[in-house]
């Protein structure tokens, strides 16, 4: 998930009256019209994650503050387009304590909530929600967002330079064995690759889905990292 951007990264010392004018303008800012008004509040709640972020080593009880705000913000939220952007500001601070937030929204009725809420673990370390990634993708009916999922962890594991958990790359090659959708096998796939040099039984599902897979665009996807013997 791309980090919404945000006015603290102007403010060089984020203070706590900088904390206080983003959670009153995120919650009551009124401006011309009512598009206008909600960009003004997004950017707001936007700049609550990344003053978390940003002041969490720095000043430990500011960012405590932030994570109140945060907490608040989602469980005020109203209707899907206030909840995707709480859940926003959640991923611009990428703080695993806010895993027991998000898990509620992945189960909402919304497919926007959803995906949202998918994003939102992106910038946590990938050991925080590691196992959730099986029962999340299995029972996603929307293809779109179990896209959203394999890509939302294939970019967690790059941000921590490391292969995904293992329990993803088990989840994975066992979604790939079951995966109708072509993109989202594609997806799979390049989440499991990065895995296959260190784990035999990714090695060992790619292989595998080298034999039953018609899509010649992923078959050669596959060849990345399945060596040709």
């Amino acid at each position: 998930m791309a980090v919404q951007s945000s006015p603290t990264r102007d403010i060089p010392e984020p203070s706590e009256e900088t904390l206080e004018a983003l959670t009153e303008t995120a919650r009551h800012a009124v401006s011309h019209t009512p598009d206008e008004t909600r960009l003004v509040r997004n950017s707001a709640t936007y700049a609550i994650g990344t003053l978390e972020q940003r002041t969490r080593t720095a000043d430990p009880a500011l960012a405590g503050q932030a994570l109140d705000a945060l907490r608040g913000t989602l469980s005020i939220a109203k209707g899907d387009q206030q909840q995707a952007a709480a859940l926003d500001a959640i991923g611009n601070s990428g703080n695993a304590s806010l895993l027991t937030d998000v898990m509620p929204m992945l189960e909402s009725r919304e497919r926007l909530v959803r995906a949202h809420a998918v994003e939102a673990m992106g910038h946590m370390d990938p050991t925080a929600n590691q196992d959730l990634f099986r029962g999340l993708i299995a029972r996603e009916p929307d293809a779109q967002i179990r896209g959203t999922i394999a890509v939302t962890y294939a970019e967690q594991a790059r941000r921590a330079n490391q292969p995904p958990p293992l329990p993803v790359v088990d989840g994975a090659i066992e979604q790939l064995a079951a995966e109708a959708d072509p993109r989202v096998r594609g997806l799979l796939i390049e989440l499991i690759g990065p895995a296959a040099a260190g784990y035999s039984g990714a090695l060992q599902a790619l292989a595998q889905q080298f034999q039953r897979e018609t899509d010649p665009i992923l078959l050669r996807l596959i060849g990345k990292w399945v060596p040709g013997n």
